[in-house]
């Protein structure tokens, strides 16, 4: 049986999630577990490649006073892959050296100090309820707090590390239980290709539906995880054969799968600087797993408001097709028999044309109006 580090800490105090000072580059959040010894409980802290990546602030303040006894469940957080990789992976790892206690959760300072299951974010709730917590034993806290005792323990996986020895283990175990529960007669699919393509061209592969379509000749089904429950992804993606992920954040769909439980698991990736990311994600929980590296980024359209930099993960990608092909048709994974490469370059230039008529109404350009004040002409900084 797996053991984690972890403690009980008398009278330990939460801080509220407050924005990242300067003196903070390089952390990933302001807030949480603040511990009173940084060293011997870096384990414990919130971690990204299993190193310390979080920060506090000596003149935060603990209005809230809580008697008893609590787990720390952790930050929270709305994007679906970082809730995936990095908030939710101490609950099994808690539960394995402490009785059942009420959970507590961090956010941001808000009037409403206390609150409950429902404020959480959505991804938030779906992966906690398929882990087993109970709703009404959680506490979200919107202001600093001591706690008269916190149980705490550190997490199994995070971002960019991956999982840690034998906590892969507990999630088969707990995964195969839950998954057989909710779903007993399994997902039909036998070849899944795992789509971006009703989202947003930033981000993703240009020309991606001209793929899909050679691949559903070849039997594959075309799957929009966003349009699913989180437990049926993870449902359809243990039942295929063949699952294609292209890089990003549904690639996290399988954060609560154990070892081995993806058959042959094929990643497209975008990113070089992401490889080991994924692969520490992907390969463990996978029978077959095989990566394609090799992609043309086109560039992004939008820029850091600060420095103008690119903000890379709005950029756009095209497949380099005399690379994709040849892998997919050597591997068996596809024939693509009536893939035509002029075909493919018309569609990516037609998502290329949308990408760029992203205005300043558009829905993804309100959403990040708050972070993106500049912006650049596609490939002008790249």
């Amino acid at each position: 049986m797996p053991s984690f580090v972890h403690a009980e800490v008398p009278d330990a105090r939460l801080q509220v999630m407050l924005p990242l000072g300067p003196q903070q580059a390089g952390k990933a959040f302001n807030g949480g577990f603040v511990p009173t010894d940084p060293e011997g409980q870096s384990r414990l802290r919130h971690t990204r490649g299993w190193v310390p990546a979080d920060g506090f602030d000596a003149e935060a303040t603990f209005d809230l006073e809580l008697a008893g006894t609590y787990f720390y469940g952790g930050l929270t957080y709305i994007h679906f892959g970082h809730v995936m990789a990095e908030i939710v992976h101490r609950i099994l790892t808690t539960r394995q050296h402490f009785r059942e206690r009420p959970w507590i959760f961090m956010g941001n300072l808000d009037p409403a100090p206390i609150c409950g299951f429902a404020a959480l974010p959505a991804t938030m709730q779906a992966a906690l309820t398929f882990l087993g917590v109970a709703p009404e034993s959680v506490l979200f806290l919107r202001r600093g707090a001591r706690v008269e005792r916190l149980q705490i323990a550190e997490p199994g996986s995070d971002l960019g590390g991956g999982p840690k020895p034998g906590y892969l283990s507990l999630l088969r175990v707990h995964a195969e239980c839950r998954l057989n529960a909710l779903h007993e007669s399994g997902s039909p699919h036998r070849r899944v290709y795992v789509s971006k393509s009703n989202l947003s061209p930033a981000g993703s592969f240009l020309g991606e539906r001209y793929l899909e379509s050679q691949l559903a000749e070849d039997g594959y089904m075309v799957f929009h995880p966003e349009q699913h429950p989180l437990s049926w992804q993870m449902e359809v993606y243990r039942r295929s054969e063949v699952l294609i992920f292209g890089e990003g954040s549904a690639c996290h769909g399988t954060e609560l799968l154990g070892s081995n439980m993806l058959q042959t698991c094929v990643y497209l990736e975008r990113q070089p600087k992401h490889r080991e990311v994924f692969r520490r994600l992907l390969e463990p929980r996978s029978e077959v797993f095989q990566a394609l590296h090799g992609a043309h980024a086109l560039g992004t359209a939008l820029g850091h408001p600060h420095t103008g930099d690119p903000l890379d993960h709005t950029g756009v990608w095209v497949f380099d097709v005399d690379a994709l092909l040849p892998f997919l048709r050597e591997r068996g994974l596809a024939r693509l028999a009536n893939f035509q490469k002029s075909a493919y370059l018309a569609a990516a230039q037609a998502d290329l044309d949308a990408y760029l008529r992203i205005g300043p109404d558009s829905g993804y350009a309100r959403y990040r109006k708050r972070k993106s004040k500049k912006s650049y002409p596609l490939g002008t900084r790249s």
